[in-house]
């Protein structure tokens, strides 16, 4: 998705050799945990919950970064590519989001249940990390998906 919108991401990290070492290197080396009762504990919660809280993530990765970066950036946690997608709904996204998924053709296709979209697409919610940008932003996918490949089908 990146490339299709001329976005490089984590351009460092396709090399295959780096890739094919990484894979055989032991997992000690690629997380380690907190702590004994920090270990204990991921057993009771779910991965997203202990990921960063419990673990230390790319752990050697970290390390070596650690030589050359500020503590703030080689110890900071894991971030994705930010999107702000809740903020592109307020702005307007939300009504193409309307059109897309309430339109016949979408109703028709019978993917969704027409009565469940217009009662989320009515009423934003204010979750965290921009789920519900998210949700929307996936379903508005997947339906111009089916009309760009399955529609389009000779």
């Amino acid at each position: 998705m990146g490339m299709a919108a001329s976005v490089e991401g984590r351009v460092p990290f396709v090399d295959h050799e780096l890739v094919e070492e990484f894979v055989h290197m032991p997992v000690e080396l690629k997380m380690r945990w907190n702590s004994l009762p920090a270990r204990l504990r991921a057993v009771t919660v779910t991965a997203a919950t202990a990921s960063e809280r419990l673990d230390t993530t790319k752990w050697a990765l970290r390390r070596v970064g650690a030589r050359v970066l500020p503590p703030e950036t080689a110890g900071r946690p894991k971030l994705g590519f930010p999107t702000p997608l809740d903020r592109w709904l307020r702005d307007g996204m939300l009504d193409f989001a309307r059109e897309i998924l309430l339109d016949r053709r979408s109703r028709e296709r019978g993917l969704f249940d027409p009565a469940e979209l217009a009662r989320l697409l009515a009423r934003p919610q204010p979750l965290p990390y921009d789920f519900y940008g998210k949700k929307v932003w996936m379903l508005v996918n997947v339906e111009l998906w089916f009309r760009e490949v399955v529609d389009r089908r000779p």
